[in-house]
């Protein structure tokens, strides 16, 4: 019964069902962050040299390397010529490495790569690096408007204490971002839940969103609200309808809206399969 609770709280997410620690409360938007301090509360016994605070500036800074220097694959004989990663985070980084929960090291001497656990707790890092750039206001412009970080943009934009301001950003840069941080949070009581959900009505309004230059993240927009699960996707999906009925539909059947389960069966022949409807049915 208590695995059930936990696996329901973090919705039945395999990754964060396998990274919780079953000591502390199952909040699916903590998870990553949690599994972190958790690593480093297995090295500080054996690292006498070295704070916490030390591992996560070291971390902060790969994480802006990788954002600036729009490197995701790491290979281990680059980064450690990073004029940045060097002395200090080198070897808190090293130690890391050699723990080998949160990032470890694969391949032969000649070519060693960097991998994380798992991509998205690689997305975490770079959302925590995006929220300690923008803190410092040293974010760049090139970062924030690279559609490929929309997710981790996204994932930044969830967290307590980001400003009215960078959001405001985002929607001029990359209101991609805000459907994947619309979509990463539900309907779970996150600190800026409501300013996302305003700045998306905002973008929606504003005369150019639907401008034939912007139809890409329109389509984008609304494959990110079929996968969401939230009481207001119904009605956003409603007013992105025109350009794709079938992500539109969907995202209405997903969150309990009859009307797109019809309009997804009135898609089809009678007696035709249709396993994306069926999908959100079973959901």
């Amino acid at each position: 019964m208590e695995a059930e609770s936990i696996a329901h709280a973090l919705g039945n997410d395999p990754l964060l069902i396998a990274l919780h620690n079953r000591d502390k409360t199952p909040a699916a938007n903590q998870i990553i962050e949690q599994f972190f301090e958790d690593c480093l509360n297995d090295i500080l016994p054996t690292a006498q040299s070295f704070f916490q605070v030390n591992y996560r500036q070291a971390i902060r800074v790969l994480g802006s390397e990788m954002l600036s220097r729009r490197k995701i694959d790491l290979a281990l004989n680059e980064v450690v010529t990073w004029e940045r990663i060097q002395d200090q985070h080198l070897q808190v980084l090293r130690q890391l490495v050699d723990r080998g929960k949160f990032i470890r090291a694969i391949g032969s001497s000649s070519n060693q790569r960097l991998v994380f656990r798992h991509d998205r707790v690689r997305d975490w890092l770079l959302a925590d690096a995006v929220i300690d750039l923008e803190n410092r206001g040293i974010l760049e412009e090139e970062v924030l408007s690279e559609p490929y970080f929309a997710e981790v943009i996204g994932i930044a934009i969830t967290k307590e204490g980001i400003s009215l301001d960078f959001i405001e950003r985002v929607i001029s840069f990359n209101p991609h971002a805000l459907f994947y941080a619309f979509r990463f949070i539900g309907e779970a009581e996150a600190p800026n839940r409501d300013m996302i959900l305003r700045a998306i009505d905002d973008w929606l309004l504003a005369p150019t969103t639907s401008e034939p230059s912007n139809l890409n993240v329109r389509l984008e927009a609304l494959a990110m609200l079929s996968e969401t699960d939230a009481p207001e996707v119904p009605d956003i999906a409603g007013r992105l309808h025109q350009d794709h009925p079938l992500n539109a539909a969907m995202a209405k059947l997903r969150n309990g809206d009859v009307s797109g389960g019809i309009a997804l069966c009135s898609m089809g022949q009678p007696g035709c399969d249709a396993p994306c409807r069926d999908r959100q049915i079973v959901h």
